[in-house]
C-alpha cells in the first residue's frame, strides 16, 4: 500500500515539473537576434552569421536578402536546450557564411521575419572589412578603400586582332587573376557570342604574371574563333564559375583526454578549409568582321581563308579497266581548316568517283578519293585547282596541280575453269559456255572412315572435351555473375576499381617525383588520393575535401590510427602549398608525401570494414 502511494506521489511531483516547464517555455516571449563570429576582417575572409531565435520552434530558413559588401551562403540550423533555475528554454539558429567582398564599413540587419503570425526584429551588427581599419571608428586609408574583391580576382579576355576578314581564324585568350586567393574547381568560360564560330578550349595553363606591380597567379584558356557573317559585333563577355578556398577560423581547443581522440582530432585538420562559391564576367570585345572582297574572286574559291600549301599524288598508277586509284589532295599551313572543302577538280566523267574520306592531322588536312577509271583510252588524271584568300596579303590566291599521267590497259583476260579428274587436269576456256544445273561436284578422297559400332560416348577425348565444356560454362556463369554485378552493384564496382586506379596514379606520380616536377607531382597526390578515397568509400571523387571525408568517417564510426590521420593531414596541407607558393620545394619532402600516400592506401587496403 505504501509502495503504490509513493509511485502515485512521484508521478504526480513529475506531472507538475513537466507542467511548470511547458507553462514556462509557453509563457516565454519569443525573442529574434543576429551574431557574427567577428567585427573585422579583410576581402576574401569569410565570417559566420547566425540568426538566432530563443523560444521558437519549427523555424523555417530566412532566404537573406542581398548584404552590402558581402556574398552569403547557407550552412544549416543547430538548436539548443537549456534548464536554468527550472526555467526551461530553446534557442534555434540559421548559420550562413559571408565572405568580404570590399573594403568598407558595412550594416548588417534589421532582419524581420513572421512567427505564428507576429513580426520579430533583430538587432543591426556593424562590420569592418579592410586591412588597415583601426580599432576605433576611424575611416579606411585610400589604399584600403581601393581593394575590393573585384580588384583580387577578375578575369581579361582578350582577342589576337580585332578587325579581321569573315572565316579568318583569330586566336582567343582568356586570363583569370588571383591576388591572395585561392581557386579551385574552375569552369571553362561560358561566351555569349552571335555571328561567330567558337573553338574547343585547348588544356588550361597555370602560371604567375606580374601585372602593375601586383603577383598574380594566373589560369589561362586558349581557343579560336571565326566570323560567319559581316558586321559590327561585341564579342563576350566571357562569364567564370568557379570556388574560393577559405580558411576557416579554428574553434578554441578543449582539454581533456577526448583531445587525442575525439573530434577535435578531426577538426585540427579536415575544418580547416571551406569552399565558397564564385562568379563574375570578363570583358567584352568590340569586333568587326569584313566581308572578303568581290573583286577579282575566282570561281573556283570555296571559301578557304589562311595561307595554305596545296599537293597531290595518286597511286597505283599502272591499273586495268575498274581497278581503283587512290587520289590524295593535302592541304598545309595556318588558318581556318573548318571551312577548307574538296579542292575544284577538272571533268572527270571517264571515271567513276566516290566520296572523298577527310583526316586532319598537325594543320594537315587530307582528302582520299577513289577513282576508277571507265576506259582504257585515260592517260592522265586531269588537274586539280585549289583556291584561297590570304588575310595578310588581302588577295586570293589559286594553286594548280597535275595533270598526272597514267598508264591504263584493257581487262580482256580470259577467266578459265579447271576440270580435274583422278590423275589427270586439264583448263577449259568458259568464254562462251554456260554451266548447267546438271554438274554436280565429285569427291576425289572419300574422306576419314570410321569403325562401324564405336561410339562416341564411350571415346575418352568425347569425355574429356564435355568435362571440358562443363567446367568453361561454370567459369562463365561465374563471370558473367560478376560481371552483371559489377554493372548493376555500383558500390561494389568502384570498391574493385579503387586500388587498380591508385596503382595508375602511383605510376604518374613517381615519374613525376623523378623528372622533379613539382606542380604535376602534387596534382596527380592530390588527384589519387581523392579518387581512391571517393572509389574505396562510394564518396564522389570529385567533391572529397577534408570536411567531406571528415564527415563521413565520424558517421561511418570508422577509427583510424592517429599515424594515418597525421599522414592524411601531412598530403593536404602539402598539396595546398605546393599549389598556391612560390617556393621550390625540396626532393626530400615530395618524397615523404609519396611514401605517406602509398602507406594510406596500403592501410586502407589491409583494413576491413562493414557496409563498405
Amino acid at each position: 500500500m505504501r509502495k503504490k502511494l509513493l509511485n502515485t506521489i512521484i508521478v504526480i511531483i513529475l506531472m507538475v515539473i513537466l507542467s511548470n516547464f511547458a507553462l514556462s517555455a509557453y509563457s516565454q516571449d519569443v525573442e529574434f537576434e543576429i551574431r557574427a563570429t567577428r567585427n573585422r576582417l579583410a576581402v576574401g575572409q569569410s565570417m559566420q552569421l547566425s540568426l538566432i531565435y530563443k523560444n521558437a520552434k519549427n523555424v523555417s530558413t530566412l532566404q537573406l536578402p542581398e548584404i552590402e559588401g558581402f556574398r552569403s551562403v547557407y550552412l544549416g540550423p543547430s538548436t539548443r536546450m537549456t534548464l536554468i533555475n527550472n526555467s526551461f528554454s530553446s534557442t534555434v539558429s540559421h548559420n550562413y557564411r559571408l565572405i568580404a567582398l570590399s573594403n568598407g564599413r558595412f550594416t548588417i540587419g534589421p532582419f524581420r521575419v513572421k512567427y505564428k503570425n507576429k513580426e520579430y526584429k533583430s538587432n543591426v551588427l556593424t562590420v569592418a572589412i579592410g586591412e588597415n581599419i583601426s580599432n576605433g571608428t576611424a575611416g579606411l586609408s585610400k589604399q584600403s578603400k581601393e581593394k575590393r574583391l573585384e580588384d583580387r580576382i577578375f578575369a581579361i579576355m582578350s582577342l589576337k586582332k580585332t578587325k579581321f576578314y569573315l572565316n579568318e581564324l583569330v586566336s582567343l585568350t582568356i586570363k583569370i587573376y588571383a591576388d591572395g586567393l585561392t581557386v579551385s574547381e574552375v569552369q571553362y568560360p561560358e561566351i555569349i557570342y552571335e555571328g561567330f564560330s567558337l573553338g574547343e578550349y585547348e588544356k588550361h595553363k597555370q602560371y604567375q604574371e606580374t601585372m602593375n606591380g601586383v603577383l598574380y597567379e594566373v589560369i589561362e584558356f586558349k581557343t579560336d574563333i571565326f566570323g560567319v557573317r559581316p558586321g559590327n559585333f561585341s564579342f563576350g563577355p566571357a562569364g567564370i564559375k568557379g570556388n574560393i578556398v577559405i580558411k576557416k577560423s579554428r574553434r578554441r581547443p578543449s582539454s581533456g583526454f577526448d583531445d587525442f581522440f575525439g573530434d577535435d582530432v578531426f577538426e585540427g585538420f579536415f575544418g580547416r578549409y571551406q569552399k565558397f562559391p564564385f562568379s563574375f564576367k570578363s570583358n567584352a570585345i568590340p569586333v568587326t568582321v569584313i566581308a572578303l572582297p568581290q573583286k577579282d574572286k575566282p570561281d573556283n574559291f570555296m571559301g578557304a581563308v589562311g595561307n595554305f600549301d596545296f599537293n597531290i599524288s595518286a597511286d597505283p598508277k599502272d591499273i586495268e579497266v575498274g581497278d581503283p586509284i587512290t587520289l590524295k589532295m593535302a592541304i598545309s599551313g595556318e588558318g581556318n581548316f573548318n571551312t577548307l572543302t574538296v579542292p575544284k577538280q577538272d571533268s572527270l566523267g571517264d571515271f567513276k568517283v566516290y566520296e572523298p574520306e577527310v583526316k586532319v592531322e598537325n594543320k594537315i588536312k587530307i582528302f582520299e578519293q577513289i577513282l576508277m577509271p571507265k576506259t582504257d583510252k585515260l592517260k592522265e588524271i586531269p588537274r586539280i585547282e585549289f583556291c584561297f584568300f590570304n588575310p595578310l596579303k588581302g588577295e586570293y590566291v589559286n594553286i594548280t596541280k597535275g595533270p598526272i599521267p597514267i598508264k591504263v590497259s584493257s581487262s580482256e583476260k580470259e577467266q578459265n575453269i579447271k576440270i580435274v579428274e583422278y590423275g589427270n587436269q586439264t583448263e577449259v576456256s568458259l568464254k562462251n559456255e554456260t554451266i548447267g544445273k546438271g554438274i554436280a561436284y565429285i569427291k576425289t578422297s572419300p574422306g576419314e572412315i570410321n569403325k562401324i559400332g564405336v561410339y562416341l560416348y564411350k571415346s575418352k577425348v568425347t569425355i574429356f572435351l564435355l568435362i571440358l565444356s562443363l567446367g568453361f560454362l561454370f567459369l562463365s556463369l561465374m563471370f558473367h555473375a560478376k560481371l552483371n554485378r559489377l554493372r548493376t552493384d555500383l558500390k561494389y564496382a568502384r570498391h574493385l576499381q579503387a586500388p587498380r586506379k591508385a596503382r595508375v596514379g602511383i605510376k604518374k606520380i613517381r615519374r613525376y617525383l623523378q623528372e622533379g616536377n613539382v606542380k604535376e607531382f602534387y596534382n596527380y597526390i592530390f588527384k589519387t588520393l581523392q579518387e581512391y578515397l571517393g572509389n574505396k568509400f562510394h564518396l564522389s571523387s570529385a567533391s572529397i575535401t577534408l570536411d567531406v571525408i571528415e564527415e563521413y568517417f565520424k558517421s561511418a564510426e570508422i577509427k583510424l590510427d592517429i599515424d594515418i590521420i597525421n599522414k592524411i593531414k601531412e598530403i593536404f596541407q602539402d598539396c595546398d602549398k605546393s599549389r598556391y607558393s612560390v617556393v621550390d620545394i625540396d626532393k626530400n619532402i615530395m618524397n615523404d608525401a609519396f611514401k605517406n600516400l602509398e602507406e594510406i592506401i596500403d592501410y586502407f587496403q589491409r583494413k576491413k570494414y562493414k557496409n563498405v
